[in-house]
């Protein structure tokens, strides 16, 4: 699989709203046209990739490689999470619980799931807004 580094400035432009190849360099703590230079040579800066994947919360696939990571919204994982919960309860495995304490239930496995996933509207957005 190829990678372009006129992709790889273009969507990191995009990511941080710079208007131009400058405005990224210095952003980055470069001269001026040491992204220029980098996407002439058709260099790929993998460490402001890594730093930018980060900080804005895109994978490092659609970053490289524009490619669309397989993301889930909010309200998807939890209507599976309590689809989840509501079949165990049917199945015996868990006491009969009220539809209160289902949503409260399930709204806390969500929060645990967004603090290792780190599942964002950000992120979705701004893999949309850039594909």
């Amino acid at each position: 699989m190829n990678v372009s580094s006129t992709h790889v400035f273009e969507r990191i432009k995009h990511l941080y709203d710079f208007k131009n190849l400058t405005e990224l360099s210095k952003y980055f703590g470069k001269n001026g046209n040491w992204a220029a230079s980098m996407n002439k040579n058709d260099s790929i800066p993998y460490p402001q990739c890594v730093q930018a994947a980060a900080e804005k919360g895109v994978s490092l696939d659609w970053l490289l490689f524009g490619k669309d990571s397989y993301t889930l919204s909010k309200s998807a994982v939890l209507s599976e999470i309590q689809d989840g919960i509501y079949e165990s309860v049917e199945l015996g495995i868990l006491d009969e619980i009220s539809t209160e304490q289902l949503k409260a239930t399930s709204a806390l496995i969500l929060k645990k799931l967004e603090n290792i996933t780190q599942i964002s509207a950000e992120q979705i957005k701004n893999e949309k807004a850039v594909s």
